[in-house]
């Protein structure tokens, strides 16, 4: 199997242990609520995640306190894909923005108003192209949601691959 990649199967079985695996979210960054196309999984994702009051609002990720390999974590990697999407944002580049969620923000309200989580974000990585890999070591153990600018016209169906792993 080494250096050998048949693509008979979805996902090739790998010999190594403990192998960090990514997780794929496909996202659509339209700005209306409720856009998604066939095979999106959240949607909103060009909106910054304060702005977002129902709904796609919530994480696109959510960070455990150990990693992989069973040590705790240190941060995570992400790159953006267009990889079989027929409605794809193209290939870049764009502006992302990671967004944390202040984990404490989201108690409930005593007067059984509708209380959102805060986010607060790290620095944007403008120019980012398809197949770029990124690393943060800023967060561990936190949600996180990811917000996507490829400059297009706002209200659009486009869609996005993040592929996300924790370090």
């Amino acid at each position: 199997m080494d250096g050998h990649w048949s693509a008979e199967l979805f996902q090739e079985f790998t010999l190594q242990g403990q192998l960090s695996k990514h997780r794929l979210l496909r996202v659509n960054l339209s700005n209306v609520p409720g856009t998604l196309a066939p095979g999106d999984e959240s949607g909103q994702a060009v909106v910054a995640p304060n702005a977002i009051t129902l709904g796609d609002g919530g994480p696109h990720f959510i960070m455990s306190s150990e990693s992989p390999d069973n040590s705790h974590s240190y941060g995570f990697e992400w790159a953006l894909s267009v990889r079989g999407v027929s409605n794809s944002a193209g290939n870049g580049p764009f502006t992302v923005t990671v967004w944390e969620m202040i984990g404490t923000s989201t108690r409930n309200d005593p007067a059984g108003a509708l209380t959102l989580p805060i986010w607060a974000a790290m620095a944007p990585n403008a120019a980012v192209l398809t197949e770029q890999l990124f690393h943060s070591f800023d967060v561990n153990a936190t949600a996180i949601r990811f917000q996507i600018d490829d400059g297009a016209a706002v209200g659009l169906n486009r869609s996005v691959i993040i592929a996300f792993c924790e370090l």
